[in-house]
């Protein structure tokens, strides 16, 4: 199967990001020990101007031809900025050796580890609404404002880190998968590539629909001790506002501490997540029509203040 984006290779920009040699990166990752693991194939590293960095060891049998695409694809991320995006830091691009060096984010962990309360405190209706926000904008900036158009391929939860403050940075875009882990995928892959194998920015929306649904009711995206109709949170989403059973998908946490006036906003937002999950690609929202509705939630809610 090839991901191969014929676009990228119409770009004429260089790539905006420091080259690092493997020794480099193996000295900044204390030879990717365990004691800086940050989890499967990410390490925190330290550069030598003490610069802390994240360090993502890909594939070491990547082929001429995967290592020319992520080449390419590296190009174009290097320029796609925003404050909402993980930062690409520079790369090592040898075929037994290749990795990709990020930002570090201090502090916050991500926002899977924050619904299910690992990270502490749950967190309130206001924050759930403003990280949808800033993930919202961030997905839009990739499909619209970068050249060419990025997709982020692999959108979830654990994929949206979030610093101390709890602002976002979404990371894992834009570098496509030779192959789709469908177990890894699970709950989140859409389901009209199941059929076809290609990949849209009507993917991301449906994988963007996840996350709000997880925003709105803090479960796990495959829940196997659910009815089997409910299983995946697609289904509870579904099943609980066509069955007007709202109550269902909530989030026990904001049914105890958020306001009348929440848990309507949080409605509409689950709403939108149904529009966004459509089984039919066209159906879905675009990412801006995604960002104008939350918006507009935002708006009605600080309208009522």
């Amino acid at each position: 199967m090839k991901w191969y984006c014929k676009e990228y290779r119409k770009t004429k920009r260089r790539l905006d990001a420091t080259r690092f040699s493997a020794r480099e990166l193996a000295k900044a990752t204390q030879n990717y020990s365990d004691e800086c693991s940050l989890g499967g194939s990410v390490f925190k590293g330290r550069l030598s101007n003490s610069r802390p960095v994240a360090v993502k060891r890909l594939s070491s049998s990547l082929s001429w031809e995967a290592l020319t695409q992520l080449k390419l694809e590296l190009q174009v991320i290097s320029h796609s900025r925003h404050p909402h995006l993980l930062q690409l830091v520079g790369c090592s691009l040898v075929l037994n050796e290749t990795s990709v060096v990020y930002e570090y984010v201090e502090g916050g962990g991500n926002l899977r580890q924050h619904l299910d309360g690992s990270r502490g405190a749950k967190l309130d209706w206001e924050t759930r609404l403003r990280i949808a926000l800033e993930v919202a904008q961030a997905l839009t900036h990739l499909h619209y404002f970068c050249f060419p158009s990025v997709l982020h391929w692999d959108l979830k939860s654990s994929n949206i880190l979030l610093d101390r403050r709890l602002s976002v940075k979404v990371t894992d875009f834009g570098i496509s998968p030779t192959t789709i882990d469908l177990a890894k995928a699970a709950g989140y892959i859409d389901p009209h590539y199941l059929q076809t194998y290609q990949l849209s920015v009507k993917s991301d929306v449906h994988s963007f629909g996840i996350v709000l649904l997880e925003i709105v009711s803090g479960a796990p995206v495959v829940d196997f001790t659910k009815a089997k109709d409910k299983i995946t949170i697609a289904a509870l989403g579904t099943c609980s506002l066509k069955n007007g059973q709202f109550h269902d998908l909530v989030d026990p946490h904001l049914i105890l501490t958020a306001t009348s006036q929440d848990l309507q906003q949080s409605k509409n937002l689950a709403r939108l997540a149904i529009k966004c999950i459509s089984m039919d690609p066209q159906a879905r929202s675009t990412m801006k029509e995604v960002l104008v509705s939350i918006k507009n939630i935002i708006f009605t809610r600080s309208s009522q203040k």
